[in-house]
This record gives C-alpha cells, structure tokens and sequence, in this order.
C-alpha cells in the first residue's frame, strides 16, 4: 500500500520522541539474538 509505505517514510524522517538509550538497547537486544529470534525471516 503505498499511502502505508509513505506514512511511515513520513514517521522515520520526523523526530521521533524515543530516547537515544531506548534505541541503544534495542539494537543491543537485537544483536543478542542474532538469527535466534523468531520472528526475524
């Protein structure tokens, strides 16, 4: 959907309310994993 696909280039390119820690420590949690996680494809 491209209204989708533009919502959320338009979200990314904003400023995001989310703290820099937050980001950190998901990116950590995500390398953690590595190919483990489930969800990833």
């Amino acid at each position: 959907n491209p209204e989708h696909l533009k919502s959320n280039i338009d979200l990314c390119n904003s400023s995001l309310p989310i703290d820099k820690s937050v980001v950190t420590e998901l990116y950590r949690r995500w390398d953690e994993l590595d190919d483990n996680w489930i969800g990833q494809m």
